[in-house]
């Protein structure tokens, strides 16, 4: 269908005419991301649906069958785009209905005749990739949003989205620890802006959902590089489900999605570096699991409770909870959490008995468990634990054969966390084995990555770095800078650095400060307390 051949509007900056007569209204709604740029001013002689872009939507509208309405104004729910089966679960009527009330339902086999159709009219773009996506231009969804808000659907509408996401979630993170596990996170990446939605229609409607959903996409955000806004999601949802009743929260479905909740926030808290908070949520969680009598929620608590407290300095805490990780493991019968003990006992046998020996043992039994259940991820990260071990004993070489061993893994997951920390730990061995130049330029690179990703002990570990670096290069001034700018950044995150650093950090320290005038020394390391954190990363970057 043509529209008039009168012209629509001059657009005054771009100094050219837009004549309908040109375009098809299929053409006209693909070009409407320009927003309300479109039908601005213009001849004041044309109709008043002519007027203005909300005018010609709602011109459009209308021709739309009341079927078609229906579907429009429940689609805007989507964020992101949608799939086909989304569609049919969220936007239709799957309950029988009376005659009186037909015409103001869809059915689900309703939903491909009347997706087309929106197809057709250019309302709704369809995208092309693994899967089939459709999506609303922004400005579409707007519209079709208040259409929904008048229609009084919105909340129900919202709650069949949260539903449906939940449920996906879900599903995808029963996945996430085996051979579909790439598909399962690329899915959850597609839908990633219909399930940021999702948390925050719970975060106000529906706690005990907000709980489910964040302690479900806590595995998905700790890989994904999303570390920093699940820890805000699944805190403040955590904080305000302590506001409801005590009925409520004494329910054995609360308490475990409030364990599975402080499960995924003490992982994220370990991966920012921030192992005394992660130990705090640890232990809750294992708290609640001895009362839920689950073991299996049991067995990753106290996993990760092993390499939190190793990384921490508890040598003793990290074997004990290394061996009740490894019994759970072995009573649950299940390859990863069996596999995880078998890890920690591998790491911590070496760090507190130096049985290097046995400690192979552990950690091949270990890997071979992991190569079975065919999680990738898990036998990238143990691969990466046992170069970190190589490392601390000096062994450059065959740490760098396992950092380069699982970098492709990472990549292909689009682990950028877990790509940097590699990254990182190989300008370290460049650094400790005096290759300067090839240190400072892995060192450049991460650090500015860091700093997008919002990881702050992450950066001030690397200025750390660099301020070794710099005594390196005799600017001692500039390392005296940087390391009490490093000092206050930790200071005021609350996140000291971990033992096996401080080994390292203390001696370079020590010989900077025998090596420097002690008056100068001070005024520098003052000096650097006061500057802040991007200022400090400019510094870093010169050296």
């Amino acid at each position: 269908m043509k529209l008039s051949a009168e012209p629509l509007q001059e657009f005054e900056d771009e100094g050219y005419l837009f004549y309908p007569d040109c375009f098809s209204e299929e053409e006209i709604a693909a070009h409407l991301e320009d927003r309300f740029k479109l039908l601005t001013g213009g001849n004041r002689a044309a109709l008043p649906r002519h007027q203005t872009l909300r005018a010609l939507i709602d011109w459009s509208h209308d021709l739309l069958s009341q079927e078609e309405q229906i579907l429009f104004r429940r689609l805007s729910v989507f964020s992101d785009g949608w799939t086909f089966e989304a569609a049919q679960e969220v936007c239709s009527d799957q309950s029988s209905v009376n005659s009186e009330q037909t015409d103001h339902r869809l059915l689900i086999t309703d939903i491909l005749d009347l997706l087309s159709g929106l197809v057709h009219k250019s309302l709704v773009m369809v995208e092309q990739a693994e899967t089939t996506r459709y999506r609303l231009l922004e400005t579409i969804r707007h519209y079709a949003g208040e259409k929904l808000l008048e229609a009084g659907d919105s909340e129900t509408l919202r709650d069949r989205h949260l539903d449906f996401f939940l449920e996906l979630a879900e599903q995808a993170e029963a996945n996430l620890n085996g051979p579909q596990e790439m598909e399962w996170m690329t899915r959850l990446d597609a839908d990633y802006g219909n399930l940021r939605a999702g948390m925050e229609w719970s975060q106000k409607n529906n706690i005990e959902a907000a709980l489910r959903l964040g302690g479900t996409l806590a595995m998905f955000w700790n890989r994904r590089g999303y570390t920093v806004e699940g820890l805000q999601w699944l805190t403040d949802v955590l904080a305000r489900s302590k506001a409801l009743t005590e009925e409520i929260n004494s329910t054995r479905r609360m308490i475990l999605s409030r364990a599975r909740a402080l499960l995924g926030i003490g992982i994220m808290q370990f991966s920012l570096g921030d192992t005394t908070s992660a130990a705090v949520a640890l232990e809750e969680c294992a708290t609640l699991s001895k009362q839920l009598g689950d073991l299996h929620l049991r067995s990753w608590a106290t996993s990760y409770l092993s390499i939190n407290s190793a990384f921490h300095g508890d040598i003793a805490g990290a074997y004990a909870f290394a061996e009740e990780s490894l019994v759970l493991g072995r009573e649950l019968g299940e390859g990863i959490p069996l596999a995880m003990g078998l890890n920690n006992m591998a790491i911590v046998t070496g760090l507190v008995r130096n049985d290097f020996k046995t400690a192979r043992v552990y950690a091949d039994e270990g890997f071979k468990i992991l190569s079975e259940t065919g999680s990738h991820w898990y036998s990238a990260m143990a691969l990466f634990g046992f170069g970190l071990f190589e490392e601390s004993q000096g062994n450059y070489a065959e740490a760098r054969s396992r950092f380069e061993a699982c970098m492709p893994l990472f990549v292909e997951f689009k682990d950028r966390q877990r790509v940097l920390m590699l990254h990182s730990e190989l300008a370290h061995l460049e650094r400790r084995q005096g290759h300067i130049s090839e240190a400072k330029k892995l060192y450049r690179e991460t650090l500015q990555e860091w700093q997008e990703l919002g990881h702050r002990a992450a950066i001030a570990h690397q200025l750390e770095c660099f301020a070794m670096l710099a005594k390196a290069g005799e600017d001692g001034q500039r390392a005296a800078r940087i390391f009490g700018a490093a000092e206050a950044l930790r200071e005021r995150i609350n996140i000291p650095m971990q033992p096996m650093e401080r080994i390292e950090y203390d001696h370079e320290v020590n010989e900077l400060r025998d090596g420097m005038d002690r008056e100068e020394f001070v005024k520098y390391w003052a000096e650097g307390r006061t500057l802040a954190m991007e200022q400090t990363i400019q510094i870093a970057l010169e050296v």
